[in-house]
């Protein structure tokens, strides 16, 4: 029986060149909203390599762009299965699971990214995401600073740190976080309203009044700095 020889220009052998070629342009199909072809060349590399990592998590990445959020979650588990060392796998599967309501398992999946690659940001971001809605805020606080040790300049961080601490009951630190999230994106909001919440807390209300007005000032129609300026008067 013959064997199959790699390609002399790709190093490839020729099933592995046509796989190529078909994630290849199921990813340009992707990238154009020409879903249903996609969905149709990925599985034809399936068809050829039923266990092909890559192509079973561009599959599964194209399934989470049509919300079918469980079969997606389902191929990248099996893409994990072939390929368990790829943080990038788990990262993705954690944000299905965590879009699909299962926060158990994307709070594992994110876990399973950041061992593998201790310097994925937006894996440290979603794990403290999760794990504060599950009301889990040391972890979750822990997950932060992680993440902001990699890189400090990150506002939105800095304001979910704050809400963390808030959650916590440790105003003095939480406002400190919102002012640091502020001093590095002074258009930033949600930091300026949850700042003036806790200076209402702090029973400092002027300063309270001033954030959620530099608030409306940025964004008029800001429905939650309308409410809370109106208390805070």
């Amino acid at each position: 029986m013959g064997h199959a020889k790699p390609d002399t220009q790709t190093g490839q052998s020729p099933a592995a060149s046509s796989i190529r070629a078909l994630l290849n342009e199921g990813t340009a199909h992707l990238h154009s909203g020409r879903f249903q072809e996609a969905e149709g060349v990925y599985r034809r590399a399936l068809d050829m390599a039923p266990n092909h990592p890559e192509a079973l998590h561009h599959l599964g990445l194209l399934l989470y762009r049509l919300n079918r959020l469980d079969d997606a979650a389902t191929t990248i588990s099996r893409a994990i299965e072939q390929a368990p060392s790829s943080p990038l796998y788990w990262f993705n599967l954690g944000v299905v699971t965590q879009k699909a309501a299962r926060p158990d398992e994307a709070i594992r999946a994110y876990r399973q990214a950041v061992t593998l690659n201790p310097r994925h940001l937006e894996a440290w971001i979603n794990l403290g995401n999760v794990l504060r809605d599950r009301g889990g805020l040391p972890k979750s606080i822990e997950a932060y600073q992680q993440a902001l040790a990699l890189n400090p300049s990150h506002a939105d961080t800095h304001n979910n740190l704050g809400v963390a601490l808030m959650e916590q009951g440790q105003v003095p630190r939480a406002i400190a976080s919102y002012r640091q999230a502020i001093q590095l994106k002074p258009t930033h909001v949600e930091a300026l309203n949850n700042l003036g919440l806790a200076l209402m807390e702090t029973g400092s209300l002027n300063e309270a009044i001033a954030s959620f007005t530099q608030a409306l000032t940025i964004m008029p129609g800001y429905l939650k700095a309308l409410y809370n300026l109106g208390i805070a008067w």
